[in-house]
C-alpha cells in the first residue's frame, strides 16, 4: 500500500491517482485515435492498471469527440496514394 508511508491518507491517495488517471486520459484525447485506442484497451484491463486509472480512461469508450470522415479519407488516401473510390467499393464520410 503506497499511502502507509504516512505522507497521505488512503483517501488523499485515491483522490491524486483519479486526477492523474483524468490528465492521462485528457493526454491520449489530445494524441489522436491511435492512443485513444490503448486508453480504451488499457480501460478493461483491471489486472494491471489502478481502479482509479479505470474510472477515467473509461471515459474514452464513450465520450470521444468524433473524427471527420473527410479527414479520415485525406489521411487514407496520402497514405495509400491512391483516390478512395480506387480503394474502396463503397466509403461512409459520415462518423459511427
Amino acid at each position: 500500500k503506497n499511502y502507509d508511508s504516512g505522507r497521505w491518507t488512503k483517501d488523499r491517495f485515491q483522490e491524486e491517482r483519479a486526477k492523474l488517471g483524468g490528465e492521462l486520459t485528457q493526454n491520449l484525447l489530445r494524441l489522436g485515435p491511435t492512443f485513444i485506442k490503448l486508453g480504451q484497451i488499457f480501460s478493461t484491463r483491471i489486472d494491471i492498471v489502478p481502479k482509479e486509472y479505470i474510472e477515467q480512461l473509461k471515459l474514452l469508450q464513450d465520450n470521444v469527440p468524433a473524427f471527420a470522415g473527410t479527414r479520415a479519407q485525406e489521411i487514407i488516401e496520402a497514405e495509400l496514394g491512391k483516390p478512395i473510390n480506387e480503394l474502396f467499393d463503397t466509403f461512409n464520410i459520415e462518423p459511427l
